[in-house]
């Protein structure tokens, strides 16, 4: 949010976005989010190679299919180990 004081009035603009829900790509920040982690732990899974990134213009971004294949992976993974066997 950017604010502006003026003869003290103050006025504030909103940037707004659309909700991760609706994007194609989200920041390695926003993954974090939606997969529960922090933010620190989100760049070092983009820097490990554990998550999927890409480069827009500079900067990271990951796409929400691959994020969602990602989970769904870990998913089946988890349950592998649960019932003792391979997924």
């Amino acid at each position: 949010m950017r604010c502006e004081y003026s003869t003290g009035a103050r006025r504030c603009k909103v940037r707004t976005m659309k909700k991760t829900e609706d994007r194609t790509f989200l920041s390695v920040t926003e993954a974090g989010e939606r997969i529960g982690v922090s933010r620190k732990t989100a760049y070092n899974f983009v820097h490990d190679g554990v998550l999927p990134v890409i480069w827009m213009r500079g900067v990271r971004r990951i796409p929400v299919g691959a994020l969602e294949q990602w989970v769904a992976d870990r998913d089946q993974e988890a349950l592998a180990a649960v019932r003792g066997g391979p997924g």
